[in-house]
């Protein structure tokens, strides 16, 4: 399923952080194979991810740098975990749950070609077949 996911019209990336913490070995290896982009935070962003962490306890240092990544940068935000959707929500940042495919990497955002968040109010998604190939 991995290999579908990446064939979608869309990037996939992480911050390095959880990179390095949850995804370094085997399986991330194939992920950057497969097309996964490593982000590393800009320090103003790192400065945001920690009073992110120390602010909202039920975040890990990986979900605080991945929320703030997806904040501040305009993008959406792929995740299954229930506090960072939660925390999404109330701040108003683009996300979205997590498929239900086997192995699917969470807390990835979704870009177009131009680098823009994948939003329904810019107008930038696509809906089934009226996707743009890549």
């Amino acid at each position: 399923m991995l290999e579908q996911m990446f064939q979608l019209p869309h990037d996939f990336c992480v911050p390095d952080l959880l990179f390095e913490r949850e995804l370094k070995g085997d399986l991330g290896d194939r992920l950057l194979a497969l097309g996964l982009d490593v982000v590393e935070l800009h320090p103003q962003e790192v400065i945001g991810a920690m009073d992110l962490h120390r602010n909202a306890a039920k975040l890990s240092f990986p979900d605080s740098f991945a929320f703030v990544l997806a904040r501040e940068r305009n993008w959406t935000l792929l995740t299954g975990d229930g506090p960072l959707r939660k925390l999404a929500r109330d701040q108003r940042v683009a996300m979205h749950g997590v498929p239900p495919y086997k192995g699917v990497v969470t807390h990835g955002f979704t870009v177009d070609e131009k680098g823009h968040k994948m939003s329904k109010s810019i107008g930038n998604t696509w809906v089934g077949a009226s996707r743009k190939s890549r």
